[in-house]
């Protein structure tokens, strides 16, 4: 099999990011199942830049006309739950927010200056 150029610095990026991934949980910035995640994504992108013909037949399977599309739509879905994600920890951090500054007011009463 020849290497295109493309192919070479996409499968570096994705090993440089699959590391950042193992460090950061190494770093314990990162629970388990982010790290299951941000695993099956980067290695999934190396077998799909490594075996193009993997994509092929995933879109077979699936009836998609152009393997190109799988990738697409895959990424589309992964984006989407990224944003889930997001949009529920912004949330949280929103109802959070209030209670810790009344209990911070709570544990240190001073006079507002006027």
């Amino acid at each position: 099999m020849v290497f295109v150029t493309l192919q070479v610095i996409a499968v570096m990026f994705a090993i440089f990011a699959w590391s950042r991934v193992i460090f950061r949980f190494k770093d314990h910035k990162m629970n388990i199942s982010a790290l299951f995640l941000w695993s099956a994504v980067w290695v999934g992108v190396i077998v799909a830049v490594l075996m193009p013909e993997t994509s092929r037949t995933l879109s077979l399977v699936l009836g998609i006309s152009r393997p190109v599309d799988v990738l697409v739509y895959g990424s589309i879905v992964m984006l989407f739950y990224m944003v889930f994600r997001l949009y529920i920890l912004v949330e949280g951090i929103g109802h959070d927010t209030p209670r810790l500054v009344r209990a911070i007011a709570v544990l240190n009463p001073r006079k507002a200056k006027r």
